[in-house]
């Protein structure tokens, strides 16, 4: 049994566990408190200094804190499922990923923002412990989570419109590498992974998929991006149908 420290938010969470249930790997899932759980993540991962983020799996011997390397170790040792890195793919399928992390860390960053925009939203992301009656009067604190991160990830070293130029020039290699079909390869592989979960904070995902509450989800919707793309939503959402 592994234990995954996980954002419910996070679509670097996502690729993780994805990839973790389609190959039938055993975990149980924590879910991690940016700003305030980084000391108890730092315990967990014996490592106390550098940076460290999410997701983390952690096992007798086995520290993974990158969502591909999580997924490499799942797909090398899965119980059930096609492997997600067929040998003769797996350049093109870490070329895939590095497009995947430029075009979420974008996402990320315009997400950052619109939720600090939203009481609600900023609520939604207070810790789960905190009782429903006093959370909006505690969103200071959840804004203050979300600068954290915006800090942590350098977020405003780009413009917003450079963030969405970057996320449009990714999004239109993927509509081209699918032609109109439903995988990037003849069959599900981790590129379609990768890059499916670019959409989480452009077009929220299928109810249920992802935690998201309805605020957190008014917000992961792009106001320009989710219609210039809904084709590729509704990609995303029939991976989700098939294979999640």
């Amino acid at each position: 049994m592994f234990d995954l420290i996980a954002l419910g938010l996070s679509p670097w969470s996502e690729k993780a566990r994805w990839a973790l249930d389609h190959s039938g790997i055993d975990y149980r899932e924590s879910e991690y408190t940016p700003m305030l759980g980084e000391y108890w993540l730092r315990w967990r991962l014996r490592k106390f200094s550098g940076r460290v983020s999410v997701p983390a799996l952690i096992g007798k011997e086995v520290r993974l804190t990158d969502s591909f390397e999580i997924a490499r170790f799942a797909d090398e040792h899965r119980t059930r499922g096609e492997r997600l890195f067929p040998h003769e793919l797996i350049a093109q399928i870490e070329e895939w990923n590095a497009r995947s992390e430029r075009a979420t860390d974008s996402t990320r960053a315009l997400l950052i923002e619109r939720m600090l925009g939203d009481r609600e939203a900023l609520s939604e992301a207070l810790p789960p412990m905190i009782p429903a009656p006093i959370r909006l009067s505690l969103t200071a604190l959840a804004a203050q989570g979300s600068r954290f991160l915006r800090r942590k990830y350098r977020a405003r070293e780009k413009s917003p419109t450079d963030h969405e130029n970057l996320i449009r020039t990714e999004l239109t290699v993927l509509r081209g590498a699918l032609d109109g079909g439903d995988y990037i390869y003849d069959t599900l592989s981790y590129a379609d992974i990768a890059m499916a979960v670019v959409l989480q904070f452009l077009i929220p995902p299928p109810e249920g998929s992802v935690a998201m509450g309805p605020a957190t989800r008014r917000c992961a919707r792009h106001p320009v991006l989710a219609e210039e793309f809904a084709d590729l939503g509704r990609w995303r959402d029939r991976l989700y149908q098939r294979h999640r």
